[in-house]
Formats: C-alpha cells, structure tokens, sequence
C-alpha cells in the first residue's frame, strides 16, 4: 500500500519532506498494526486449510483470547498510583487539577494497552483552546501516529499525529486531518473540499511536545516490541484448530454418555484432537484404564545460596519404607 503524497501550501521543502517521510512510515506498520488490534480484538479467525472438520462447525462461535490475555494481564499489573516528587508540592504546579482536567489515571492505562499491542503509544502534550483546561494531555496509537527518534538526544526529532480520516483518492480509511510536532513549531492541516489546507501553525519554545511509551525497547528497535509477537500469532492460528477439533469430537460423541461424563470425554477429545484423531481414537481413548497416579512426597535435605535443592529425599505415601535420593537435583 503507498500513501498520497501530501502537499500543504505555505510550507517549507523541509517541512513537506517531514510530512511525507511520516506518512510513509505511518503506511509501511499499517498491515502488521491492523493485524495485532484484530488478533487481540478477537476478529482474527484463520480458515483450516484441508481439515477433516465439516464446514459447519466454523459457525460455533468458538473464539480464543490468548492474544487479549497476553496484552490485558500485564496491563493489570501497571497501574499508575501517581507522581512523588520528594523535595516539592506537587500540588502547587497544580498537578491535582491537571491530574483531574486529563482524567490521567485512565489515559494512562489506554496509552499503556496500545504501547502493548502496538509495541509503542505516544503522549502528546498540547495548549487548551477556549472552553478547554490550559494543559491537554492525549494519547496516540501506532495506528495514527509516528517520528523519527534522536538516538544521540533520545527524544523525538519529530512526530505526525493523524487527526481525522476519510474517504481520498478512491481509497477508505485515509488521514484526512494531521499535525506536524517540529522542534520549536506546530503545524495543522486537514484536507477542504478535497484539497489540503493550512490551518494553523504555532511557534513555541519548546522542543517536540511528544514522547514514546515503549514496550520492551531495544537498541535497534528503539519503538520496542508488541506483546502480540509472531510466536503467538501461529499459536493462537494452532489452538483454534484445536479448540475446533477438539469440539467436533466431543458433540459427535456425546449422545454416548451420561452428563457426568462429559468433562472427561472433552479432556480426552483435546488429547485426541492434538495427535489429529478421529472419533474411532477417541472412544478407544475413553476406554483406556487409567494408570493409578503415584504422589511421592519430597523432603529437601540441603539447598545452594540460591535456595535450589542439592539433595532431596521422596517418600511412597503408603510403602515409607522404599525412599531414594535425589543429589544435585535441578
């Protein structure tokens, strides 16, 4: 996908280069950025290629959320409690009320959900207009903002939030409203009566009023790392079949037993579904004796300074007297 080159009237060579340069970056993440919000929004369902499950079965509604687990547990551990500054107040910069105007505690914790989907959010800090507090803070998703990071400086050089979109140049969902964060200066574009129009540009003295939320940052790949990794992606693709397989077995075979049996028949039908059986595997797997479980009891004699046992002794809860050691145990 290429985007359109944006030309804004009144703007430097430079300025136009910076814009587009964004805009492309922007556009190249575009795929992968969609494909994460749709695996952890659950609207990614791969098709079974060749499977021996009938077609019906796909309109089960069976939906996997390991990639939402993979993103909302972690999120449920940070939780912002606030800001200590141990030789000042606070309070008399008026951080209660800025706390209050930007409902802080929930914009922090949408910043942080999509910096784990997205691998990156960013804050963006920007002047009220009337009728506004005199402080906004906001936050951008991956999908609709980007820079370019100063390594030497780490702060952005630069940085291109997507306003609004639309419909332009035959294609949908295409950013249609933008503001460009330089060093020193803000520009504001949208696009009126099908051509892109100035709107405001604001000299100020600070640098780029923006900053990166990163997960998981590298050297090389300053903007981090997205929970929603290639690793889990083919393993949720995995678990549906699975999931899938597993529930095929199970109401085919159902009809055959009694209520209280049918925990045990779908924890046979995923072991099933695992090693790829069909129904004949799985009544065979139902009639198999169980093995009779063995509890040993473990009795840790010496451990290393890291608290890892180095001798252990395990004891047959009803022979006591057969026992054996375990040395250097890891």
């Amino acid at each position: 996908m290429t985007h359109e080159t944006v030309t804004l009237p009144g703007v430097s060579d430079d300025e136009h280069r910076t814009v587009n340069l964004l805009l492309e970056q922007l556009d190249a993440k575009a795929r992968r950025n969609r494909l994460r919000s749709a695996y952890y929004d659950m609207r990614h369902a791969p098709r079974l290629i060749g499977s021996v499950i009938p077609p019906q079965y796909w309109r089960a509604g069976i939906v996997l959320g390991w990639s939402g687990k993979a993103v909302d547990t972690l999120a449920r551990r940070c939780n912002l409690d606030g800001f200590v500054w141990p030789d000042g107040d606070l309070e008399s910069l008026g951080y209660g009320e800025f706390a209050d105007d930007n409902m802080l505690g929930s914009e922090v914790s949408q910043g942080l959900i999509s910096s784990l989907i997205h691998a990156v959010a960013f804050v963006v800090n920007t002047q009220g207009l009337d009728g506004e507090p005199s402080s906004l803070l906001h936050f951008k998703d991956a999908m609709n903002a980007t820079g370019e990071w100063n390594a030497r400086a780490r702060r952005l050089e630069s940085f291109l939030s997507v306003t609004s979109r639309g419909q332009r140049a035959g294609r949908e969902d295409c950013p249609t409203g933008l503001a460009l964060y330089l060093d020193g200066l803000t520009i504001t574009a949208e696009v009126v009566e099908g051509k892109w129009v100035v709107t405001g540009r604001q000299e100020h003295a600070w640098a780029v009023p923006a900053d990166p939320l990163v997960y998981k940052p590298r050297v090389d790949r300053p903007f981090g790392s997205s929970r929603i990794s290639r690793a889990v992606r083919p393993r949720t693709a995995q678990s549906l079949e699975l999931a899938l397989r597993a529930g095929w077995l199970t109401v085919n075979e159902a009809c055959l037993y009694d209520l209280a049996e049918v925990p045990a028949l779908y924890e046979s039908a995923r072991k099933v579904a695992a090693r790829g059986g069909l129904p004949g595997d799985l009544r065979a797997e139902m009639h198999r004796p169980a093995a009779p479980a063995i509890l040993l009891r473990w009795t840790v004699l010496s451990a290393d300074r890291d608290g890892r046992p180095t001798c252990r002794v395990a004891t047959l809860p009803i022979a006591r007297s057969a026992s054996w050691t375990d040395r250097h145990w890891r």
